[in-house]
């Protein structure tokens, strides 16, 4: 890993790559991801399994606002 950019460094990044600015400042770790877990067949409970297997491999959940964010409507978790 390397040094942390300065602010300066890192608004002059971020005026051309919202990317570059935010790999400079965090480096190559996992963010975020995006699956379609209703097509993974071998999940009883959905998400709600995968997280489980998740946690159970050590990798931690954002716990911010629930495991499992769902919009007011319901139709997306």
């Amino acid at each position: 890993m390397w040094e942390t950019p300065s602010l300066e460094d890192y608004e002059l990044l971020k005026s051309d790559s919202k990317i570059v600015s935010w790999i400079i400042a965090h480096g190559y770790a996992l963010n975020h991801i995006a699956l379609s877990v209703h097509n993974i067949n071998s999940l009883q409970n959905g998400i709600y399994s995968l997280n489980d297997l998740f946690e159970s491999e050590g990798i931690e959940i954002n716990q911010h606002g629930g495991a499992v964010k769902v919009t007011n409507d319901g139709g997306l978790k």
